[in-house]
Formats: structure tokens, sequence, C-alpha cells
């Protein structure tokens, strides 16, 4: 684990070109972010992108953005996480 945030951990799965991560809650893999030419992006069960954004960072994140980034992406994902948990109760 590298980071974790909102009770998502992350695992950096590329260092750099791009600058990406697996995300797991509980263990549990939840989804992917990932940094490549400028386009930051966090994709929810590798099937739904629920966060968005351009940072200055172009395969690597400027090392002041990245916690920002991931953050924002974590909450992101845990909230379609727990959209998706209410909907299979």
């Amino acid at each position: 684990m590298i980071y974790s945030f909102c009770g998502v951990d992350l695992t950096k799965t590329c260092g750099g070109c791009p600058e990406a991560y697996d995300a797991h809650v509980r263990g549990v893999y939840v989804g992917y972010l990932r940094l490549r030419h400028g386009f930051f992006f966090a994709e929810y069960m590798d099937t739904k992108v629920v966060f968005e954004a351009r940072p200055e960072g172009d395969g690597v994140f400027v090392y002041d953005e990245r916690e920002m980034y991931l953050e924002a992406a974590c909450k992101a994902l845990i909230k379609e996480y727990h959209s998706t948990q209410e909907e299979e109760e």
C-alpha cells in the first residue's frame, strides 16, 4: 500500500508515464487510477469513470498535487462503492 484515503487503499502499479494505482476497499479491488499525458482519471471496477482531472503533471504528478488528486479520486470511488452496495441490499 502506498496511500490510503477515505477507506480506499492505493497500490502504485507504475511510477510514471503513466503514474497508475490499483484501488482496494477492505482488500477487494474496486478500481484503477491513472495519469498520462496530463489527464488523470479514476475508474470504478474497470467499467465506470467516476473522476477526471487535468493536473499540471504529465505522466507523473507534480509533488504538491499528488495527494490532492488521489484523495479526490478515492472520494469518488468510495461514493460509487457505497452506492453499489446500497443497490445490492
